[in-house]
């Protein structure tokens, strides 16, 4: 029988003690050991591919500051580079990432007043719904770190090194449930209701849906009209086409003009996109038998879609972020 000794203790030790010890060797031999390892320097040491958008980028001195000319220096790997908040980070952005308002850094671009105020009012108003355990584990922690302004970092949120495939822009519910004082678990349970949307009504008050579909009887929506070619708005068709049959007057001066798309200001982090909402029928939404116009939409209305096993209620659904826009100066 083959003999099978068991190691001693001082046996294993020795033997952990030679692989950290070769480990070490190795790693120093990797860092230290010159331009003829670099490759294969960067290909252990690089976090991932950027995205498409940021491909052109060459050196990693180009979005963290003080990383030196790129991911080969020795000194480019301490962890307050490549931290989340750094602020030299976000500078570098900015450099092409140009904010075209004020406050851009700022949560939704308000004023930390402004922050505070909305903050306490919908603390006040709102009830705390029944959050599930990891909700209820985000609210013990830690608030989103800014700096002395109160401004984000923009690596907060968009996080970088995840492949060229990946949408920089996309941000999960998770990253909107950090900030937010109301958590919500879902649009068709939690989100609080609106009755006034969209604000800034551009009907106008001389033109009346109702009266005219009584009056003509079945009047089709696409008598008058036909969304634009992204199917995002909904155009107006032109007088002489929709109207002139029946108006032998001219009512043109009472009216909007007749051109272009009457786009409702919904506000400023709220967007709606009709083009996929065209899979229905416009009355689905917008009912005219009773009312001289459109009755608001619900919350009602759209939870018969956006909820759980239907269509997507994620935030950025239906809500945007930045209430300044950033525009892009340059290429990288």
């Amino acid at each position: 029988t083959r003999c099978q000794p068991y190691r001693s203790l001082r046996s294993k030790r020795g033997l952990v003690t030679r692989a950290v010890a070769s480990l070490t060797v190795g790693l120093a031999l990797l860092v230290l050991g010159g331009p003829r390892l670099s490759g294969l320097r960067m290909a252990v040491l690089s976090p991932g591919g950027l995205s498409g958008g940021h491909s052109a980028i060459e050196t990693c001195a180009a979005c963290h500051a003080g990383a030196g000319e790129n991911a080969d220096a020795f000194g480019a790997f301490p962890a307050t580079v490549f931290s989340p908040t750094a602020q030299g980070t976000t500078e570098q952005c900015l450099r092409c990432h140009r904010p075209a308002g004020p406050d851009a850094l700022g949560p939704h671009g308000l004023t930390p007043a402004s922050l505070v105020e909305v903050t306490e009012r919908h603390r006040s108003n709102a009830a705390t719904p029944w959050l599930s355990p990891a909700l209820a584990l985000a609210t013990l922690g830690p608030n989103v770190p800014t700096n002395a302004e109160g401004e984000l970092a923009c690596s907060t949120c968009h996080v970088e090194h995840r492949g060229s495939d990946f949408d920089l822009t996309a941000m999960d519910d998770g990253r909107c449930q950090a900030c937010h004082a109301l958590k919500l678990a879902g649009f068709a349970g939690d989100h609080p209701a609106f009755t006034e949307f969209p604000t800034g009504r551009t009907t106008s008050d001389y033109f009346q849906h109702g009266m005219h579909a009584i009056e003509m009887g079945t009047l089709r929506c696409a008598d008058c009209h036909s969304p634009s070619t992204s199917g995002s708005e909904i155009l107006v068709g032109e007088y002489d086409v929709m109207c002139a049959d029946c108006h032998l007057d001219d009512k043109r001066g009472l009216t909007p003009e007749f051109t272009g798309a009457p786009v409702a200001p919904v506000s400023r982090l709220t967007q709606f996109d009709h083009a996929p909402h065209l899979v229905d029928a416009c009355s689905s939404c917008h009912q005219t038998e009773s009312e001289p116009n459109f009755d608001a939409i619900t919350k009602s209305m759209c939870a018969t879609c956006h909820r759980p096993g239907k269509t997507t209620e994620a935030c950025l659904t239906c809500h945007d972020y930045h209430a300044a826009r950033f525009q892009l100066t340059r290429t990288p």
